[in-house]
């Protein structure tokens, strides 16, 4: 399937032509990469614990291969979703995690959503689920790139 940057790519999309995706300093086809915001990526750093060693996929080049992207745009691949998230945790920024929020979020109707901000009550768990692509939508439908990682309670 193929996505469009103007409005979250549908869940379960294993392609996003986004024609406003840019590469960063030092980018080149077959680099691993991060987002630096949600219009550009750059290569990745184990070095830094930031948004910088948060791997999104490769950078494949430009223009795409994928005829349906057009010739200016990048072809990412990747498991991408529209999620909906709390208010509760802030909105989220491009290439930051994201993590299930508890249910007691948001007034009680936290259930089933995301959260900016990993849950700091002790006994809950911290569940990081992805990262987040393109906040434009928040708190309904946020496109988030999905990684989960193993979840960890809080002790």
């Amino acid at each position: 399937m193929v996505g469009n940057a103007g409005g979250p790519a549908p869940p379960g999309n294993d392609c996003c032509c986004d024609p406003s995706c840019e590469a960063g300093v030092g980018v080149f086809a077959g680099a691993a990469v991060y987002y630096q915001d949600e219009e550009t990526v750059g290569p990745t750093d184990a070095r830094h614990i930031n948004n910088q060693s948060r791997f999104v996929g490769f950078w494949t080049g430009s223009p795409s291969v994928d005829p349906t992207c057009g010739d200016n745009n990048v072809k990412m691949t990747g498991l991408f979703g529209a999620a909906l998230f709390t208010t509760d945790g802030g909105a989220p920024t491009p290439g930051s995690p994201c993590y299930l929020a508890e249910g007691s979020a948001d007034g009680g109707f936290g259930l089933g959503k995301l959260t900016a901000t990993p849950p700091a009550t002790v006994g809950s768990v911290i569940a990081e689920v992805g990262i987040v692509k393109d906040p434009t939508f928040y708190p309904d439908l946020v496109v988030v790139l999905i990684q989960p990682k193993e979840p960890k309670v809080i002790s």
